[in-house]
């Protein structure tokens, strides 16, 4: 499995930081959850010729994902203090866990 990725430093180092950021991320059971996003992104990974660049946003969005699958991803579709749509000016609020509504800055 993912023979190509086997001569590509870059893309050895990402399937690296991917399963340190998995290391890090998941316990017990959370480990069956997210099995198939990790196979899927290193199966997507070994199909495509990827730059630098390109291998470190694959890593930030697995990231980003994985985040969803566990149950932490930011709100990003409401107000997360008042709950109403977040139309026009809005801003990302890491304290409050996602975006705020300009009524409330």
């Amino acid at each position: 499995m993912f023979l190509s990725s086997r001569i590509n430093l870059g893309k050895i180092s990402l399937f690296y930081r991917i399963s340190e950021t998995v290391l890090s991320l998941i316990k017990g059971e959370e480990k069956r959850r997210s099995f198939s996003l990790i196979e899927n992104t290193m199966k997507e990974i070994d199909s495509r010729k990827l730059s630098a660049k390109e291998l470190s946003l694959v890593h930030i969005h697995f990231s980003f994902r994985l985040l969803q699958v566990l149950g932490y991803a930011p709100l990003l579709d409401r107000c997360t203090v008042c709950g109403g749509q977040v139309t026009g000016k809005s801003y990302f609020s890491p304290s409050e866990g996602g975006e705020v509504c300009r009524d409330w800055f």
